[in-house]
């Protein structure tokens, strides 16, 4: 028997886990992947946790007032077999309320995503994956901007030398225009520019809660999980 203040059994049976990791919402691929030799780092514990998990936690950012109202607009979302944690329950147990507000993202997600009101969700996870995607491109695009520069560099040498000849004009304006990229790739492309989108999604989504019709709750075993 679980104690008067963890989260309830039946919540586990539900298998949250596997769910969680089979999913393909693209808040659950708020976790960057892992590549070797690239800037992206594998997890989102550095932000403090995926910033949906973030809006819904009672310790989180959002005040216990407004969280008492978003917990209860989420609980009838999710229907009554995800009881969404309380205080209590999420600070005897937090890695189980976590994962409750995880599955319960997934299934706001799933209800959210082919609705005509989705929209603005859609366009901030296409952002989120975006610029995820170019942090993951950006050692190679650092690569190959560096190389046409020097190539650039060799060509405008050798037509100084009068070993070749060149369109002057072309080659300024291909430098020009790798300086720029490079300036992209160094300045903009980084993981707060990513951070920024993970955000913007998570605010997005948590705020359908406000605007879901909840008068026909998606069962959180409805895959069959």
């Amino acid at each position: 028997m679980p104690s008067s203040g963890a989260i309830p059994s039946p919540i586990r049976v539900l298998g949250i886990r596997r769910a969680c990791h089979r999913s393909h919402t693209p808040d659950l691929q708020l976790q960057p992947r892992c590549v070797p030799g690239t800037p992206i780092s594998c997890g989102t514990q550095e932000w403090g946790g995926k910033p949906t998990t973030q809006l819904l936690r009672w310790n989180g950012p959002i005040s216990k007032t407004r969280q008492t109202y978003q917990h209860a607009l989420l609980q009838k979302v999710v229907g009554p077999s995800l009881p969404v944690p309380t205080e209590r329950e999420e600070a005897a147990d937090p890695s189980g309320a976590d994962e409750v507000y995880e599955l319960a993202v997934e299934i706001l997600h799933s209800r959210v995503r082919d609705r005509p009101q989705g929209t603005l969700v859609r366009i901030e996870s296409y952002n989120y994956g975006f610029r995820r995607n170019l942090l993951g491109l950006r050692p190679l695009g650092l690569a190959s901007v560096t190389g046409s520069l020097l190539i650039v560099a060799a060509l405008l040498a050798l037509d100084a030398a009068g070993a070749a000849s060149i369109n002057l004009a072309s080659a300024v304006l291909v430098g020009i225009v790798d300086v720029l990229l490079l300036w992209l790739w160094l300045a903009v492309v980084n993981k707060r520019w990513v951070e920024e989108a993970a955000w913007a999604y998570a605010e997005r989504l948590i705020a359908e809660t406000q605007l879901t019709n909840a008068s026909q709750p998606l069962e959180a075993d409805s895959d069959g999980g």
